[in-house]
């Protein structure tokens, strides 16, 4: 008898929504894309998309019409058994539609607009503490749901925060790891973004730019041959989450946030001070120890990875050559070395932004609740 399969409706049939298709194929064992949901491309088949459809989809979802979003809870399907977030547009308007969907279903989210409430976590499954998890029965008291809203990492937190727990950084008291050393008492970043992780048209403006060679009026937007050393709002968001994923409230973070002339993967330099020295021969064997784990915690699941880290050779990590290995669900860390007169580490950590650093990582997060039966 065939395993029944929970129904997923999809929020925002644009790039990263269609991250969403991709991670739950056809032969996905847990889930099934039941509907699509859009702003202005209510009405249309997903296939009429043109060339706004980016991946390859089956005929059925090329087939499927795209629904209006919700406005009510009257306007949910009661046959939904979740709901996959990629939305756009305002936030005021993003957290409305998806409160509607946390208020009756689990809603994964890859979007920032519930991020930062107190009764609600920034999930992980590698790194999320015990807590995150119990947040859940919180939020459902304190709003009512019958659902829940679990949104994912701002995608250039996502690689530094595999980093430090593989590294053994590890602050969440609840969890056991025979490889704690003490706290970071500091960290700076300087990280370098792919053009993706402004969006898909952000991706085909730089193409235009590079197929014509012009020169675009807005700094922000010249792309093609340039670094653009401000990316807004950035610097908030990384404080505020990997802060809180840590629980470390007062945990000293600086960090540079620019833009580079690379389609997919975020790069970022980590400085990581401590209370005490960090003996980096260590450093295989905690990774192996991690590796190891996330194996025995999440091996089984459909979308997980055959190594969650992996480190890098002497040149590496590369967003060309590393950002798409393992299924794009791996972190890579490279350039490891001693801090200069001080105690601590230094390192590069690079991460697929579009995979997991979003929607993959959701469904990845939603086949291992589904599996110890959150919903």
């Amino acid at each position: 008898m065939a395993k029944t399969k929970i129904p997923v409706c999809i929020l925002g049939p644009g790039a990263a929504g269609q991250e969403f298709m991709e991670a739950i194929p056809e032969n996905h064992p847990d889930f099934e894309i039941a509907e699509i949901r859009g702003h202005s491309t209510a009405g249309k088949l997903l296939g009429d998309l043109g060339e706004s459809l980016i991946i390859n989809v089956s005929d059925r979802l090329k087939n499927m019409r795209i629904k209006p979003m919700p406005n009510s809870v009257e306007d949910l399907n009661p046959g939904i058994g979740m709901y996959c977030s990629a939305l756009g547009g305002d936030k005021a308007t993003m957290k409305y539609i998806e409160g509607l969907c946390a208020s009756q279903k689990p809603t994964y989210s890859t979007t920032a607009a519930w991020r930062y409430e107190p009764d609600i976590g920034i999930f992980i499954p590698e790194a999320s503490p015990i807590r995150t998890y119990a947040l859940i029965k919180e939020q459902q008291k304190n709003r009512g749901w019958k659902g829940f809203e679990c949104p994912g990492s701002n995608c250039t937190v996502m690689g530094p925060i595999i980093a430090l727990k593989a590294l053994g950084f590890n602050q969440q008291r609840d969890i056991i790891d025979p490889l704690v050393f003490n706290d970071a008492e500091s960290i700076d970043l300087s990280s370098y973004q792919a053009i993706s992780g402004a969006g898909r048209d952000a991706v085909v403006e730089w193409q235009r730019q590079r197929k014509t060679g012009e020169l675009v009026g807005e700094d922000k937007k010249q792309f093609d041959r340039n670094v653009i050393p401000k990316i807004d709002g950035e610097m908030e968001k990384v404080k505020k989450e990997i802060r809180k994923i840590l629980d470390a409230p007062n945990l000293k973070i600086n960090g540079e946030y620019i833009r580079v002339a690379v389609e997919y993967g975020h790069t970022v330099s980590m400085f990581v001070r401590t209370k005490e020295g960090y003996d980096i021969s260590k450093i295989p064997e905690r990774v192996e120890i991690f590796n190891n784990q996330c194996k025995k915690d999440f091996g089984d699941l459909f979308s997980a990875p055959e190594k969650t880290v992996e480190l890098s050779g002497e040149y590496g990590p590369q967003p060309l050559r590393d950002v798409e290995k393992y299924g794009g669900m791996c972190t890579f860390i490279g350039q490891i070395r001693p801090l200069d007169g001080e105690k601590g580490l230094v390192c590069v950590v690079l991460s697929n932004n579009l995979k997991k650093g979003a929607a993959k990582e959701q469904v990845y997060l939603a086949e291992y609740m589904h599996r110890e039966r959150f919903f």
